[in-house]
């Protein structure tokens, strides 16, 4: 199934939920804004799910909400948070596609034996986020009790995550579509650079993960967090939100050079860096804003 589909699928659920006579009135009113956060076309996808996740989760943790409305919210929630995942099944098309069109052009490009050798290397980077999102869940299937602070610091981290992977992997892509046969040939080291360079938030956001994590884990004869402590995590976690939002802006700005050879190679690593800093900036406040900081 694809994205357009799913979130269609989802959409249907929220309707029969919002026509529920039996779930509370505000209930009925957070499904039917949780659809008009997805329809919202001009705003990204990501943006649109994330929005919809908070919404319903919202209105899973209200104690009037009988057991049937409930489970139809977390069977929401599930739906929605698969829709992240698609990003490295479209980066991979993406460069694909991309290479095909060079071919149409380029006859025999995609004999060269580097051709597909480097289009591997390219799904490879994509692919790392997994390595450290299963690091990450390792780490957090840790967390005992299972209370609500708990659980609400845990969901936040894992949309944080999940918005990061995404908007990563499709900067990552973005950068070896944007250079076509470059990204194949004797620019292949420098693009390499480029495109590793997005990724440098999924390693921002592992960091306040795993702080986060800390202060959630220990032994039973420690207290758990309170709620206080669970907000002010959640508040840094909401901020490295925004701070992932460096991945794309700083490939916005690599990929303004008009061509990539030796001589603009270091102004579109400037550029790249450049806008890394809000990534930094939100890093910092993040940290700062963790209990015992």
């Amino acid at each position: 199934m694809d994205t357009e589909a799913r979130l269609k699928s989802i959409m249907e659920v929220l309707d029969q939920l919002a026509e529920d006579t039996s779930v509370p009135r505000n209930i009925r009113r957070g499904a039917t804004e949780a659809k008009n956060r997805l329809t919202k076309k001009e705003d990204a996808l990501d943006l649109r799910v994330q929005s919809a996740i908070m919404i319903m989760d919202d209105l899973a943790n209200d104690p009037n909400l009988p057991l049937h409305g409930r489970t139809q919210i977390w069977n929401i929630i599930s739906a929605l948070e698969t829709v992240p995942a698609a990003a490295y099944s479209v980066a991979a098309l993406w460069v694909r596609r991309t290479m095909r069109k060079i071919a149409e052009r380029q006859l025999g490009f995609l004999r060269e034996p580097q051709v597909t050798s480097r289009y591997f290397v390219f799904l490879a980077l994509f692919a790392t986020p997994i390595v450290f999102g299963l690091l990450l869940f390792m780490q957090a299937a840790q967390v005992l009790p299972q209370t609500s602070p708990n659980d609400a610091v845990l969901r936040t981290l894992g949309w944080t995550f999940a918005l990061a992977v995404t908007l990563a992997v499709l900067s990552e892509a973005w950068i070896v579509v944007r250079w076509k046969a470059a990204s194949f040939g004797d620019m292949f080291a420098r693009v390499l650079v480029l495109a590793v360079i997005p990724e440098t938030v999924i390693m921002y956001v592992l960091t306040v993960a795993v702080l986060a994590l800390g202060l959630l884990l220990h032994d039973s004869t420690e207290p758990p967090i309170s709620q206080a402590s669970a907000d002010s995590i959640i508040r840094s976690l909401k901020i490295m939100m925004i701070g992932t939002f460096a991945a794309p802006l700083s490939t916005a700005l690599a990929n303004r050079q008009p061509v990539l050879n030796v001589d603009t190679f270091p102004r579109a690593l400037l550029w790249i860096a450049s806008g890394d800093v809000l990534g930094i900036v939100c890093l910092v406040l993040a940290i700062s804003g963790l209990p015992g900081s």
